[in-house]
């Protein structure tokens, strides 16, 4: 399956950057050495490594949706910013498998 283009976050149009020039730019703009991904608020983007197997792409996402979700829900101004890599690392893992282990679970909530 194909990468998504842009994906929308609330009232936000993320564009979804993966190729490795971005993927540069974004660990210089980064403080982690080992960042493969990056959610850009002001910018709205999303930039992730193309170098990474298809799982760890998809984590890789998935991760910087739930930065973009905690973002729109107004957490980064608030003491919450401190847990946030915190926070969307512990759960991304596991939302990411749930969700491949339940299409009929994923259907519904999408209303697909």
């Amino acid at each position: 399956m194909q990468l998504p283009s842009e994906v929308v976050v609330g009232p936000f149009t993320y564009a979804v950057l993966s190729d490795e020039l971005a993927a540069a730019k974004a660990k210089a703009d980064s403080e982690s050495i080992d960042n493969v991904g990056l959610h850009d608020s002001a910018k709205q983007t999303i930039t992730v490594d193309p170098a990474q197997g298809p799982d760890s792409l998809a984590s890789t996402v998935l991760h910087e949706v739930l930065h973009a979700i905690w973002y729109g829900v107004g957490l980064q101004e608030s003491d919450a910013k401190e847990q946030e890599e915190r926070v969307v690392s512990a759960i991304t893992h596991p939302l990411l498998d749930t969700l491949r282990r339940n299409p009929d679970l994923v259907k519904y909530l999408t209303r697909g």
